[in-house]
């Protein structure tokens, strides 16, 4: 059980670091790059909304890579 508990822990750990990297290299491209602010500090749930439609584009091959 003890186990089981871990690797779920550890799971939880690697889509939440996946989440924080990806996050961190896009707005690091926004402000060094594009020279702009993100979406995502103006209107988070529109961006949430969109990233979760593109998600599910890239899943379900309606969009290539």
């Amino acid at each position: 059980m003890r186990t089981v508990a871990w690797r779920l822990d550890g799971s939880l750990r690697m889509v939440m670091g996946g989440i924080i990297s990806a996050y961190a290299f896009a707005w690091t491209a926004h402000f060094f790059v594009e020279k702009n602010k993100p979406a995502t500090f103006t209107y988070p749930v529109w961006s949430l909304r969109g990233d979760l439609k593109l998600w599910w584009e890239v899943v379900t091959l309606q969009r290539g890579y």
